[in-house]
């Protein structure tokens, strides 16, 4: 369902924070004191470092000599640092307090306990993944077809394809719940090809072209792919 993956999202995203602000902390103890003024004077740049103790007056700080390029580089970072960790703290923050408030139901779950014979009458407006990988898969399509010479492979799903290798990746893509269609045309530039699988992205309900290419080392194959670019 897309609340399972958005909610998978937020706490990759919350981990990722997390393991941001901790890495934050680490390279800040290891930092030089002060932060870092920039100043421009004409056309030169001069660097200052100004003290970060608490209740310090001191807004100036010390000119730093230019030749001193690793502290001034230093304490650049540390600055960029304090930032990240800033900006990750507040989003972190905001992610837990999102997680905590998140509703238990979605739209996607209006379908939820409708009858079979109601659901007949609906058109949905927004489709759990289960009803889009359905739709998906049932869409009629016509494939390259075979000639009589042609391998014959059948898949578990019942496919027929060219070769062991493409019986091997639908078995694979099948065992694993991943829709494709086999060899599904496709307009590329008002120009139709058919590749070996189209997967659907159920995540972002995309479609991956794959092209398997299992037998380049024949040259008559080799060209036939060369001449359908």
């Amino acid at each position: 369902m897309k609340k399972d993956i958005a909610l998978e999202d937020l706490r990759s995203r919350l981990d990722f924070l997390d393991k941001l602000i901790s890495e934050a902390d680490r390279q800040l103890k290891q930092s030089p004191p002060g932060r870092l003024r920039i100043q421009r004077q004409g056309n030169s740049v001069v660097y200052y470092v100004v003290p970060d103790i608490k209740g310090n007056k001191d807004h100036n700080g010390q000119r730093l000599d230019n030749t001193d390029r690793l502290l001034i580089s230093s304490l650049a970072q540390k600055g960029y640092i304090r930032n990240v960790q800033r900006y990750a703290k507040a989003e972190a923050n905001a992610i837990r307090k999102l997680l905590n408030t998140y509703p238990k139901t979605t739209v996607e779950d209006a379908l939820t306990g409708v009858s079979k014979d109601r659901h007949k009458l609906l058109k949905p407006v927004a489709l759990s993944d289960e009803d889009y990988v359905r739709q998906w898969l049932a869409k009629p399509y016509t494939p390259k077809g075979f000639s009589e010479t042609d391998p014959n492979f059948k898949t578990l799903k019942g496919d027929r394809v060219r070769s062991k290798s493409e019986q091997i990746i639908a078995d694979r893509l099948y065992i694993n719940d991943i829709p494709y269609r086999y060899e599904c045309p496709v307009m590329v530039c008002n120009k139709l090809f058919h590749p070996d699988f189209s997967v659907l992205k159920v995540r972002e309900r995309k479609v991956i072209y794959w092209e398997h290419c299992g037998i380049m080392d024949k040259q008559s194959y080799a060209d036939g792919h060369r001449n359908s670019r």
